[in-house]
């Protein structure tokens, strides 16, 4: 509700508290207008949108609109389970003409059935090594998830309800009876490293059969919807590795480095004869690989 001189000054300064007191969403969320009883995290960042695609510049069109946070975080905690903001930032790609925002939370939950879940990471993994191309194409319609740097790059650290592998029951601080905390149990760096070569090879599985799919639509949109799932679960177990200063930088190389294949991604699609845009998101997903490759290495 500010003009737009006013709005770009207040950025300059970083003075985000002046800006957000005329923010609409902050507003109705303190007026309980909407989205009763959500919450987000604090904001310590630049709005977030409208900026001229490839660049960190600000809208520059005839509309000339004002920057305003346009991606957001919302959480709501069900039955008095309190949710704790970890992290809640920005990612700064520029091949949108929105940044992305990313969060990391922990959250109580009552109980997990690790045989359960060991057995479906078990035959996710198994999956992966041996897809063909009608599976690539069958997985990711059912995964359903559309190509898009912004929708892509926005989900992936969103989805930490996902619990990783390693992970064991102790009691809250406050021992209330039937209610559980998830802590990082301390495994070892050979298992830790095992784990994320498993993810690699998923990768690298994916990775080459994304080779041959020039000009197919469908296969292109199928492996790159499979290479953000694997960075998802990726991330996941990153970040249930306790005490590893490494984890932010691992998780932030991640992110960005998927949030430009998925933005390749869009623009191979779009332009599906020129085998250009194909070649630069190809290029992208070895890119992802070598990341993942370089920074097993410190687990």
């Amino acid at each position: 509700s500010l003009p737009l001189t006013e709005v770009c000054e207040a950025i300059s300064k970083q003075d985000w508290k002046h800006l957000l007191m005329h923010d609409q969403l902050k507003v109705a969320l303190d007026s309980s207008s909407i989205f009763i009883d959500y919450k987000e995290g604090p904001i310590t960042f630049a709005p977030t949108y409208k900026y001229d695609v490839d660049t960190d510049v600000y809208d520059t069109s005839e509309k000339k609109r004002t920057p305003a946070w346009c991606d957001r975080i919302l959480f709501k905690s069900n039955n008095g389970r309190e949710i704790d903001v970890k992290n809640y930032r920005r990612s700064e790609i520029t091949s949108s003409d929105h940044k992305p925002v990313m969060g990391l939370y922990t959250c109580d939950v009552l109980s997990i059935d690790k045989d359960k879940l060991m057995e479906i990471e078990r035959d996710l993994y198994e999956q992966s090594k041996h897809l063909s191309e009608q599976q690539m194409k069958s997985e990711a319609d059912a995964l359903s998830p559309k190509i898009g740097s912004v929708v892509a790059h926005r989900t992936l650290l969103k989805s930490s309800q996902n619990t990783p592998k390693g992970l064991r029951k102790s009691e809250t601080p406050e021992n209330s009876p039937g209610k559980r905390k998830l802590v990082a149990s301390a495994t070892s760096s050979d298992s830790n490293r095992d784990i994320l070569n498993q993810y690699l090879l998923s990768m690298t599985t994916i990775v080459q059969h994304l080779s041959g799919t020039f000009t197919n639509v469908d296969l292109i949109k199928s492996a790159v919807n499979l290479l953000g799932s694997t960075v998802k679960a990726t991330i996941t177990f990153v970040n249930s590795v306790p005490d590893n200063p490494i984890n932010v930088e691992f998780i932030e190389k991640l992110t960005t480095t998927f949030g430009t294949l998925a933005g390749c991604a869009k623009v191979a699609v779009e332009n599906k004869e020129n085998k250009e845009f194909f070649d630069k998101l190809e290029q992208q997903a070895k890119k992802l690989v070598d990341v993942v490759k370089m920074y097993v290495t410190y687990y």
